[in-house]
C-alpha cells in the first residue's frame, strides 16, 4: 500500500483485505479508546462496508441518528480515490435534522437526480439543502488522502447529536472521496453501532449541487458518548 507522511491530526489505517461482513444490519463493536471526565466513553466505529467503497464523488451526504445517549463526533475517517496518495482540499459540514430541502431551498439551486428505482446505483429523487448558508462548517483544510487507507480528520469543532436526534453530515473533497453505492432506499439505516444508526444519503458531483448515486458513507467515526437519556 502507498505510504504518506500524513498531517499529525490525520492518522491513517490500512483498509482490510477482506470485508468483515456485507450485511447492512451488522453491528461491529466500537473500539473504546478512553473515558472522558463526564462519564462518557470515547469510541471509534469503522463502517462494515469499508472493503466495498468502490465508488467516488466530490462529496457524500449522509445522516446519523443517535440512540439513547448523546453522541459527540470529534473526527471522521475517509478514504481517497485513484491510485496515489494526494493532497486534497477537504471540508466537513453538518446541520441538525435531514438534508432534504426546505420549501425555501426548493426555490433555489441544487436540483437532484431523478428516480428511486430499486437496484444498485439508483439516484436520489430529493432536493437537498443546496445553500451553503444552511450548513455549519466543522473542518476545512488540505489533507493527504490515501485510496488504500482510512485517514482520520480531526474536526475543528465537535458535531453533537442529542439522544434520539438526527444530524446530516456532508464530506467534500476536491480530489474525490470513496463511498459505496447504496442498495437500499434513501434515509434507510444501513449500519449501526451501539450508539447510533447510519442512514443512506447521496453523493454529489459538485460542491452543493448535482446529486448522483445514493450513497453509504464508508469510513470511520471517532466520537464520545454522553450520559444515557
Amino acid at each position: 500500500a502507498p505510504t504518506t507522511n500524513a498531517p499529525t491530526k490525520a492518522p491513517v489505517t490500512p483498509l482490510p483485505t477482506a470485508l468483515p461482513t456485507a450485511m447492512p444490519t451488522s453491528q461491529p463493536t466500537p473500539t473504546d479508546v478512553g473515558d472522558d471526565s463526564g462519564g462518557g466513553t470515547f469510541r471509534e466505529y469503522t463502517t462494515p462496508n469499508i472493503g466495498e467503497a468502490n465508488d467516488k464523488a466530490k462529496g457524500v451526504i449522509f445522516t446519523i441518528t443517535a440512540k439513547s445517549k448523546d453522541v459527540i463526533i470529534t473526527a471522521l475517517g475517509i478514504v481517497g480515490v485513484g491510485k496515489d496518495v494526494k493532497s486534497s482540499d477537504v471540508q466537513v459540514y453538518s446541520h441538525s435534522g435531514s438534508y432534504e430541502a426546505s420549501p425555501d431551498d426548493r426555490r433555489g439551486r441544487g436540483k437532484s437526480g431523478r428516480g428511486r428505482g430499486r437496484g444498485r446505483g439508483k439516484r436520489s429523487s430529493r432536493l437537498f439543502r443546496s445553500s451553503i448558508a444552511a450548513w455549519d462548517e466543522y473542518f476545512e483544510d488540505k489533507v493527504m488522502l490515501n485510496p488504500q487507507e482510512i485517514v482520520d480528520i480531526e474536526l475543528d469543532e465537535e458535531i453533537t447529536i442529542p439522544a434520539g436526534g438526527t444530524v446530516s453530515v456532508y464530506v467534500l473533497s476536491k480530489k474525490g472521496v470513496s463511498y459505496k453505492a447504496s442498495d437500499s432506499n434513501e434515509f434507510d439505516g444501513y449500519a449501526e453501532s451501539d450508539d447510533f444508526v447510519l442512514k443512506v444519503g447521496t453523493a454529489t458531483k459538485k460542491e452543493f449541487k448535482q446529486t448522483e448515486k445514493l450513497a453509504d458513507f464508508a469510513g470511520r467515526i471517532v466520537y464520545e458518548t454522553g450520559i444515557a437519556a
